[in-house]
């Protein structure tokens, strides 16, 4: 019996989540990180009994083992052992990057990002009062990578090396070389690294992973790893993510940041994510194999109905890269949209994503289909 179930159109219309209702009725929604699936089983007996037991005032993520099923799950699934006290909270993961840079910045102090990059994260850098450092990766025939040389040009001036890996939106998974690499370049310059890793559950099963700790112990006081469930198992509603901070210091000092730039994760946050981490382990591994098809159909729906977009197949998350500029239109996800289909427009991600857009293939297979056959009538 299968644990993963997709949700049709109409389905996930009913969710009630922003991706299927901001464009209306008419439109596919194939834009915003969230799969239509449905819930982990786990996961929504865990949030029922959250709400038997009235677990519905403010929250505490530190009871019930919340951080020992967090450290265990990176060392079962990452090979990395990190210490539990080292563990702390936010309401998402970008919120956990806000956190690690109020600890290593301050205002005018630079952010050095490889692009294109999941777009909130210029916004963390601006809310933080951050000069934004932008490094084009490196687009070759078998995926992205860092540029290491340019990334080490903006490091020796200072900042804080901000890594997305696995990278949204192109979904590469970085090889112990690269991550090396930058760890050497942030001996050689002082730089703070925080560690971006929430997709990494999700990469293609026989694809490995490196944790950017685990190549750079002695850069550990001056390391900070975020992470959630809420990509892998579709929880971002539920409102919890964490950082792993370095050293004990580093956690002293997180402790030691204003409460409302830290707290505001959901109550049933923390029994949603230790079921998903505990429990969900065979949903998960599921529901990787079901996004290996979605994205081998999408390959064959484009050289069928797209013969002139190009894009490499991503190792990680259930998001495709897709350079539709040789169609020539002047906003692709304009001219989608139009044709009733709701896309990542690539410039959200950073110049280099002018010519493409982002798709979600994480849905029902029918509602695959029809979203590349909606792109098609938009080009003609």
């Amino acid at each position: 019996m299968s644990l993963v179930r997709f949700l049709t159109a109409s389905e996930a219309r009913a969710t009630d989540g922003v991706k299927w209702s901001l464009h209306g009725p008419e439109v596919l929604a194939a834009w915003v990180a969230v799969m239509d699936v449905e819930t982990a089983e786990p996961i929504r007996a865990a949030v029922a009994d959250a709400a038997q037991r009235s677990v519905t005032g403010y929250p505490d993520a530190r009871l019930h083992g919340t951080a020992d099923a967090i450290v265990a799950w990176h060392e079962q699934r990452h090979g990395v052992a990190y210490d539990r006290a080292l563990v702390r909270f936010a309401p998402h993961v970008t919120n956990a990057i806000g956190q690690a840079l109020a600890v290593f910045t301050t205002p005018g102090d630079r952010l050095i990002l490889s692009t294109p990059v999941y777009h909130p994260f210029f916004e963390v850098a601006d809310l933080a009062g951050l000069e934004q450092v932008r490094v084009s990766m490196l687009a070759t025939d078998t995926g992205y990578r860092m540029d290491l040389d340019r990334l080490e040009a903006a490091a020796a001036d200072g900042g804080v090396i901000l890594l997305c890996n696995p990278h949204n939106p192109t979904g590469a998974v970085a090889g112990r070389d690269e991550l090396e690499g930058v760890a050497a370049i942030a001996r050689r310059h002082g730089n703070p690294v925080v560690s971006d890793e929430i997709h990494a559950p999700l990469r293609t099963p026989g694809t490995g992973f490196v944790a950017f700790s685990s190549v750079a112990p002695d850069l550990a006081e001056r390391t900070v790893t975020v992470a959630s469930a809420s990509k892998s198992f579709n929880l971002p509603g539920l409102r919890l993510g964490w950082l792993v901070a370095g050293t004990p210091e580093l956690a002293t000092r997180v402790d030691a940041l204003p409460h409302l730039s830290t707290y505001g994760y959901s109550s049933v946050g923390p029994p949603a994510t230790r079921a998903a981490l505990t429990e969900g382990g065979p949903w998960l591994d599921e529901l990787r194999t079901h996004l290996v098809a979605r994205r081998d159909l999408l390959g064959r729906l484009l050289d069928d109905v797209l013969p002139g977009a190009r894009w490499v197949f991503p190792d990680a998350t259930y998001l495709a890269w897709i350079d539709v500029g040789s169609y020539g239109l002047d906003d692709p996800a304009a001219a989608f949209l139009a044709a009733g289909v709701a896309l990542s427009p690539g410039t959200q991600f950073g110049e280099e994503g002018t010519g493409f857009v982002r798709l979600n293939f994480g849905c029902h297979p029918e509602t695959l289909i029809e979203v590349v056959e909606r792109m098609g009538r938009a080009v003609g």
